[in-house]
């Protein structure tokens, strides 16, 4: 009997709907929200293996999990020590959490401190 390694329950009490791309287990209406599976990047997942995969937050610097205080910059999350600026490492950290993510980014996407964002932008113009 089929098993689910999220949930632990046997695959015949649930009714299909479709599959959790996680653990492989058959969605039931406890799964669904709305009618319709949790999904993430569009694929469907139990609640349990859902659960699990959002309480995971990766620092887009680093790709590392962020486990303590996250900063939210531009859409964009970071650990404290990880959201600095492109040119001179300045830590933007306290910018970020002042200004609710509201920091520079130069034109490849980086975060910038105000200063080499206003130089940069003086470079480029002159080219």
């Amino acid at each position: 009997k089929k098993v689910c390694r999220g949930c632990h329950t046997k695959a015949e009490e649930k009714r299909l709907a479709s599959v959790c791309a996680k653990c492989s287990c058959e969605l039931s209406d406890d799964d669904m929200v709305l009618g319709k599976p949790r999904t993430i990047d569009s694929l469907p997942y139990c609640r349990e293996c859902y659960g699990r995969a959002k309480e995971v937050i990766m620092c887009h610097h680093c790709r590392k999990s962020i486990k303590d205080v996250v900063v939210e910059a531009r859409g964009r999350s970071y650990h404290r020590d990880c959201v600095q600026c492109a040119y001179c490492k300045a830590n933007l950290s306290e910018i970020a959490l002042a200004t609710a993510g509201n920091i520079r980014i130069d034109e490849g996407g980086h975060p910038c401190c105000d200063p080499c964002y206003k130089k940069n932008r003086q470079i480029e113009a002159k080219l």
